[in-house]
């Protein structure tokens, strides 16, 4: 190969790796313009810096820049950076499974987006009346890292309506549903109003992600699920002809348990029937697919009196959730039913 021929490939393959490059950045901002922009109707908006965003995580910001990782900056003629100062409890923790966002740090009282989210001062606490505004940063999607603060809130134009959001408050965990999506300006401080006519929280971030030119906030409200929803012990399971996968849920989130095997219906029936006895069951729920073993599993859930509930779940996810969670192969391949039936228990619980 020739010295021409090597120089020649070479430009090719930067040449082509410049528009790989060029469409991993423009495609999520055209993307959200056309996708999730649509779907707020209503523009009621954190974005305030116009140098770029992936330089602005990268290198530490200018003298006289907005430094949009600062909660302080976000909105015009709000709290001040000595607002942000902080109280007896100083931080708590935020899940939502959907964004794959675990026991994320809030803090009260800290300003600094890049090390936690914030919660803007004067704003309500979790499981009070009124409005709890948490602040988180997004940047563009090819960088997203739902572990990473910088990134944490980058997904968040994916929620939608009736999506859960688990807060841990001073040891007591409370359940929020996302009711409404909408876009503010940074002047329009309404959002952080509070209404006393119930627990919301409010999530705020950059929208769209990664694009300084349109400097929007994305608003993403949800009410509090009142305990008595979230206290009922239910049981999960995912029917198989030989075995069946268990899990169970004391609230609002669903664990993998444990698989049965047996040999004919009715010893089925009755370790069942134990199980729901001695773990003082209060609520089953039995995973129902298309064609003929979704009708064996309505016969089931029938006989047990279980409720059934629509079953997308593919083998492969129950697979991929099980590696997740880091157990050995052949415990991993023992558990793939259970960790079936908790993902089904789990969106049951979600809708």
């Amino acid at each position: 190969m020739t010295q021409r021929t090597v120089l020649r490939l070479s430009a090719i393959v930067s040449g082509l790796s410049g528009i790989v490059i060029l469409i991993g950045v423009i495609y999520p901002i055209v993307s959200y313009d056309s996708v999730y922009s649509q779907k707020y109707t209503k523009l009621v908006s954190p974005l305030a810096d116009p140098d770029s965003q992936v330089q602005e995580f990268l290198t530490a910001p200018t003298k006289g820049t907005s430094d949009t990782t600062r909660a302080s900056t976000w909105f015009t003629g709000g709290a001040k950076e000595e607002d942000f100062s902080a109280p007896t409890i100083s931080y708590y923790e935020i899940s939502i499974p959907k964004l794959k966002i675990n026991s994320a740090t809030v803090a009260i009282g800290g300003e600094d987006l890049s090390k936690s989210l914030i919660q803007y001062p004067g704003t309500a606490l979790p499981g009070k009346r009124g409005n709890a505004a948490i602040f988180g940063h997004s940047i563009l999607p090819i960088f997203n890292n739902p572990k990473n603060y910088i990134s944490i809130f980058t997904m968040l134009p994916t929620l939608k309506k009736g999506d859960p959001i688990y807060i841990n408050y001073d040891g007591v965990s409370y359940t929020y549903k996302v009711e409404e999506m909408f876009e503010v300006l940074p002047t329009d401080l309404q959002v952080l109003d509070q209404d006393d006519s119930d627990s919301f929280v409010t999530l705020v971030t950059c929208v769209p992600p990664g694009d300084p030119r349109k400097p929007k906030r994305l608003v993403v409200r949800a009410r509090v699920v009142p305990p008595d929803q979230n206290a009922m012990k239910t049981l999960g399971i995912d029917y198989g002809r030989s075995k069946v996968g268990l899990a169970i849920a004391e609230g609002p989130l669903a664990e993998p348990w444990r698989v049965i095997r047996y040999t004919n219906a009715g010893m089925l029936d009755e370790k069942i029937k134990q199980i729901i006895d001695s773990e003082k069951i209060e609520k089953v729920v039995v995973g129902v697919s298309e064609g003929e073993m979704g009708k064996e599993s309505e016969r089931f859930a029938k006989g047990i009196g279980a409720e059934t509930f629509d079953e997308t779940l593919s083998t492969k996810d129950a697979q991929i959730l099980s590696r997740e969670a880091g157990i050995g192969q052949k415990k991993r391949h023992d558990m793939e039913d259970a960790y079936a039936a908790a993902i089904m228990l789990q969106n049951w619980l979600d809708s």
